[in-house]
């Protein structure tokens, strides 16, 4: 996977928003960014990497775009594209 964009809200220890990269599906491998830096180019170990973009709702930003491959066992090579981005809208009433 190789992130081409990456616009996520940037506070110490990313409190705010964070994007959480998982080598397969336990926190054992994974890594946290936020900011405009872009996460390395990785590859999993296995054929599972999830990823989990957190949010806080106080700004809004455009997320991120990556591409990934999928490679089968016989080694072909299928491209994609993956966009995400995340905005809120909220409306805040009062009562009388």
């Amino acid at each position: 996977m190789t992130f081409e964009t990456s616009e996520i809200e940037e506070g110490p220890s990313c409190i705010y928003d964070a994007l959480h990269l998982y080598d397969g599906t336990t926190a054992e491998n994974s890594e946290l960014y936020c900011g405009d830096s872009l996460p390395q180019p990785r590859q999993t170990s296995s054929n599972e990497l999830t990823i989990v973009l957190r949010t806080d709702e106080s700004e809004r930003r455009n997320g991120f775009r990556a591409t990934y491959a999928i490679v089968d066992s016989s080694g072909a090579y299928t491209p994609h594209t993956h966009t995400h981005t995340h905005t809120h809208t909220h409306t805040h009433t009062r009562d009388a």
